[in-house]
């Protein structure tokens, strides 16, 4: 079966099956990725090498098409601190894609496709790795497609 065979759920068994290949004809950076792509670290580092890590904003206070609380996260930053003072102290970056929110992308199979408009927290730890603290695929306040 083909890629895009995989419902959403089946999507996870195929990168999980994919991740137990033997690897020797892949150039180490290929295998890199497929053994390390659920990492928090590893998703922080695409945010700085990837396409659009212009996108990043440091984040002084929540977004408002942010459904969280800073309860949500606490445990994702660490005791001795909050998701308050790690903003206050510029610690904490947003990666807003609500542009791409109802983006015409055309038709598979005679259905219509959508685009995912996600909203990413991402804090930098102690260890100065970027992590995602919280991820929403669609804004709260918008209906889903």
């Amino acid at each position: 079966m083909g890629f895009l065979g995989y419902g959403i759920c089946g999507l996870w068994d195929f990168w999980d099956l994919w991740g137990e290949r033997d690897f020797g004809a892949l150039p180490p950076p290929a295998e890199y990725v497929v053994r390390h792509w659920q990492d928090d670290a590893f998703f922080g580092a695409q945010f700085l090498s990837g396409v659009n890590p212009v996108l990043l904003r440091r984040c002084s206070r929540l977004p408002h098409n942010l459904a969280l609380t800073p309860h949500m996260v606490a445990a994702s930053v660490g005791p001795g601190t909050s998701l308050q003072k790690e903003m206050e102290e510029g610690r904490v970056f947003v990666a807003d894609y609500a542009l791409l929110w109802d983006l015409p992308v055309g038709q598979i199979g005679g259905e219509a496709q959508h685009v995912a408009a996600p909203l990413c927290l991402l804090w930098v730890s102690p260890t100065a790795q970027l992590l995602p603290i919280a991820i929403q695929v669609l804004p709260h306040n918008l209906p889903a497609p």
